[in-house]
């Protein structure tokens, strides 16, 4: 991963810790559902033209843009069906799938779709266990496992290597 991806990570990251947090304070998603889709907007606008080898966007791009519309869409509680909400997750999970390996099949892989993949993979989960909790299957307890990825990011960011 390069430096500008690394920086937008730990970004992401933050906000999405931040977002979690006003998720459990306000008990709405809406923040975080701003947040979330704010900031891939800005992944997508800040690497415009590096997405793949080609410049391209890609067919695994497009797959993983799909799962995270689809996990922003399951975030934004429009009150969908249990087989609307199935069928979306079950289309998430097939794309999680299938975009890594197209995107090496095509010679199209790029560090871009590797981050924009772990961050779409991340937010599924996170809109998964969102919807868990509103169904009142679990507790907010579901939430640290649904933010691993961003408490992890966090937690490396805090410390510093020791130097020889």
């Amino acid at each position: 991963m390069n430096e500008r991806l690394s920086v937008w990570t730990r970004q992401h990251a933050t906000l999405m810790a931040m977002g979690v947090l006003a998720f459990m304070l306000e008990r709405s998603s809406f923040p975080l559902l701003a947040i979330a889709g704010g900031s891939i907007l800005g992944l997508l606008i800040r690497f415009r033209g590096s997405y793949t080898p080609n410049k391209g966007f890609g067919a695994g791009n497009i797959l993983t843009l799909i799962r995270v519309t689809l996990a922003l869409v399951l975030m934004a509680k429009n009150d969908l069906s249990l087989a609307l909400t199935g069928a979306a997750i079950m289309i998430a999970l097939l794309s999680d799938g299938l975009d890594g390996w197209i995107a090496r099949k095509s010679g199209m892989a790029s560090p871009f779709g590797e981050v924009f993949d772990q961050e779409s993979d991340a937010l599924l989960f996170l809109a998964i266990c969102l919807l868990l909790i509103e169904d009142r299957q679990v507790g907010l307890w579901i939430l640290l496992p649904a933010s691993y990825r961003y408490l992890f990011i966090l937690f490396c960011r805090s410390i510093k290597p020791t130097e020889k």
